[in-house]
């Protein structure tokens, strides 16, 4: 009976008809059990969910596993398998670390070429690497574009790094699979199936380092859901566990951050799960109005990137560092390289990476029979250089291969008319 055809009369009957049915019914009430048991003598097969892992085969847990262990003479620190920022070394072994970024600012370019110099064992700016196995799976590049960014990364390399890139680093479009490690079950979200497979080809690889880019792609459900983001987190972790690899994980950021200036904690999108998880982060930015006008790149600033880590479990956090974007017309795309900005000027005006030569020079001059070992003596903050030994040491380099300065071997003679100890073989000198 519709509201707008309403009867008093015709109400009461009914009501009156439903009272005689409660009262004259001489049948067995039905319940839901004996629904479900009628339609299962009828031949209905119920469909039961089934279960990954119930209460019942859950271990339980060795109190005698979890006393601490103390180890008087220290541990070794942790393996890191990337390049350095500041003073800390992107990228620990067996663990997850992420590379969070806008679209478009160079997340896969940067991930590409540090895993091509970590793959060829080259330098990363002044920053030596060994030489490691590694694997990039891409959900978003095809095949051919990997090659691309690849071809742009190695171009300057030497032939023995090139050959080497190409033997240690494998990349992987998943444009032809289903490239979630994740996808939502009823209301529970499972393992795909795809770590499974990572595993096996990273062991096979024997990879020491795994890029998934990114996040987004990989990931099924509401990012924003903690549920999600811990699902995605643990299968991370089992793949780095299980492989003893560095699992670089690229991931966006929201737009919210399009215009930031520092990279700070809750970067990534979605939920603070993955970040929780994450030994490291990375986040990467255009260059800051005033970091370009510290360096005098105000004309050319979008060709440059800012680097910071606001999150490293293993060591300080809060570095930062620069990387350029460089066009490769052989490829018809862009590489990128670290950028080592000039340091602040000194006093007298002269920029301090003009300073550092010419105090070593002048000490070279001033002190004859001047060795390496003695140039790394003035090192450190109460040497006289003012600088770190690797500095020290770059900037020898730079003035030994510039012919500005010459490494001599000197004899037994050279060695007494100029006072030096037995143990001198060779001095250095400036050219006039």
């Amino acid at each position: 009976m519709s509201t707008h055809e309403y009867d008093p009369a015709e109400v009461d009957r009914q009501f009156d008809y439903a009272l005689k049915r409660q009262v004259g019914s001489t049948g067995k009430a039905r319940t839901i059990a004996s629904v479900f048991y009628a339609a299962k003598q009828n031949g209905y097969v119920p469909q039961t969910k089934p279960q990954t892992e119930s209460h019942h085969n859950v271990p339980p847990f060795d109190l005698l596993h979890g006393l601490p262990e103390y180890f008087s003479e220290g541990m070794e620190p942790n393996e890191f398998v990337g390049p350095q920022i500041g003073r800390a070394r992107l990228f620990p072994a067996k663990a997850i670390s992420l590379v969070v970024a806008l679209g478009s600012v160079g997340k896969t370019t940067t991930l590409i070429s540090m895993s091509c110099h970590m793959a060829a064992g080259q330098p990363w700016g002044n920053d030596p690497l060994q030489m490691r196995r590694g694997m990039v799976f891409s959900v978003e590049e095809t095949q051919r574009e990997l090659n691309r960014k690849f071809g742009a990364c190695v171009d300057a390399f030497p032939e023995n790094g090139l050959r080497f890139a190409r033997q240690n680093l494998a990349l992987f479009s998943m444009r032809d699979r289903d490239p979630r490690l994740t996808i939502p079950f009823g209301s529970d979200i499972q393992a795909s199936g795809l770590g499974i497979r990572i595993i096996e080809a990273a062991l096979q690889h024997r990879a020491e380092f795994i890029v998934l880019d990114h996040l987004q792609g990989m990931v099924s459900g509401d990012l924003n859901n903690s549920t999600t983001m811990v699902a995605i987190a643990s299968e991370c972790n089992r793949i780095a566990e299980q492989t003893g690899a560095a699992v670089i994980i690229a991931a966006h950021t929201n737009k919210g951050n399009i215009t930031a200036e520092r990279v700070t904690h809750g970067f990534t999108t979605g939920s603070l799960a993955i970040e929780n998880a994450a030994r490291q982060v990375v986040g990467l930015i255009p260059m800051p109005p005033e970091d370009a006008k510290q360096f005098g790149l105000q004309g050319i600033a979008g060709q440059y990137i800012r680097i910071e880590m606001p999150k490293n479990s293993y060591g300080p956090g809060g570095e930062v560092g620069y990387l350029v974007k460089q066009d490769v017309p052989k490829f018809h795309t862009v590489g990128v390289v670290p950028y080592i900005p000039p340091t602040q000027t000194v006093g007298n005006g002269m920029a301090s990476g003009a300073r550092l030569p010419t105090a070593i020079c002048q000490y070279i001059q001033q002190n004859v029979g001047t060795t390496a070992s003695k140039l790394d003596a003035q090192s450190g903050e109460r040497g006289r250089f003012k600088a770190s030994r690797k500095q020290v040491r770059a900037a020898l380099a730079d003035l030994i291969s510039g012919g500005t300065v010459k490494e001599s071997t000197i004899d037994k003679g050279e060695r007494d008319r100029l006072g030096l100890k037995p143990q001198v073989r060779t001095m250095l000198t400036v050219k006039e």
